[in-house]
């Protein structure tokens, strides 16, 4: 994603987001804000798409699909604090954990 590149990771980091080198997702960049840095606690998480591309399209479709399914958003919720206190040092298992139920909303579109 060239135009990531345009992004000013200084401003960012003004406002405590850094960028996560590790993570390698084709067609993200990845910046994270903590809560503690000796920790590396996050407290968000910034994904950086190309503007009305495939994960953009996903994202907004996801979003939209819980704002206007309540059921669907407290089972979600759900599924987030059961995983959190599942995995509470795997963030990699908590975001496996979320996949299924993110792949069956994004089947919907």
């Amino acid at each position: 994603m060239k135009d990531a590149g345009n992004f000013d990771k200084e401003k960012l980091k003004a406002f405590g987001y850094y960028h996560l080198h590790r993570v390698q997702i084709e067609g993200k960049v990845v910046y994270a804000k903590f809560s503690d840095m000796k920790n590396l606690t996050k407290t968000h998480i910034l994904h950086v798409v190309e503007y009305q591309g495939k994960w953009w399209n996903e994202h907004i479709f996801f979003r939209d699909y819980l704002q206007n399914d309540l059921e669907a958003a407290k089972e979600y919720e759900s599924l987030k604090n059961k995983l959190a206190m599942e995995f509470p040092e795997d963030e990699k298992a908590y975001t496996d954990g979320k996949r299924m139920f993110v792949d069956e909303i994004l089947s919907r579109r």
